[in-house]
């Protein structure tokens, strides 16, 4: 029998319904060993000028097109550290593990995401946020926070389809980048 630790964060998180998730896209999360993942993606921003102040403030990447970006993904305690390089762009969140889901840090924020299988794809939608400073961690109003979605889903050629995207209140849509990775065999 294999142990909690073996298991890769999302498998540990979907329990039973990780049989579900597409051979392909279980590939890309299947332990907590370090992983390195490299993908090209479209990136492209909106959201005027508060999302694009808010994109700045919080480090997210630069709109272009077929950037190359290379995922570090490594194991830290009940978690994952996911290190991403978006050519000269860098954005570092860490993946834990707690009662009710997976909470991901970004700069002084935390969104708790909500995972499922639909149809053999990942997809991740986010819940709540709350505000980091220090220790501190306080709830962010919902009609405040920043939203996210994103979907992983294996095609017919053995790669695996990525899309993300950001939405802030009074800004609308303020960051998407989708693209394709190779699964790994």
């Amino acid at each position: 029998m294999e142990d909690q630790q073996s298991r890769g964060l999302y498998h540990r998180v979907l329990g039973d319904a990780w049989s579900r998730v597409d051979p392909a896209v279980r590939s890309l999360h299947l332990n907590n060993k370090s992983k390195t993942i490299t993908v090209k993606l479209t990136i492209e921003q909106g959201g005027g000028w508060l999302g694009r102040i808010f994109v700045r403030i919080i480090g997210l990447p630069k709109a272009r097109k077929d950037c190359e970006v290379r995922l570090v993904k490594t194991a830290i305690g009940d978690g994952e550290k996911w290190e991403r390089n978006f050519g000269e762009d860098k954005l570092v969140t860490v993946q834990q593990l707690e009662p009710e889901g997976i909470w991901e840090r970004i700069g002084v924020w935390e969104m708790l995401l909500r995972i499922t299988v639909d149809n053999g794809a990942l997809v991740h939608v986010q819940r709540r946020t709350r505000l980091c400073l220090g220790p501190v961690r306080m709830p962010w109003p919902e009609w405040m926070g920043p939203r996210g979605t994103a979907r992983e889903e294996a095609d017919k050629d053995g790669w695996v389809k990525l899309r993300l995207e950001l939405f802030l209140p009074l800004a609308g849509r303020i960051l998407t980048y989708h693209g394709r990775v190779k699964a790994f065999s």
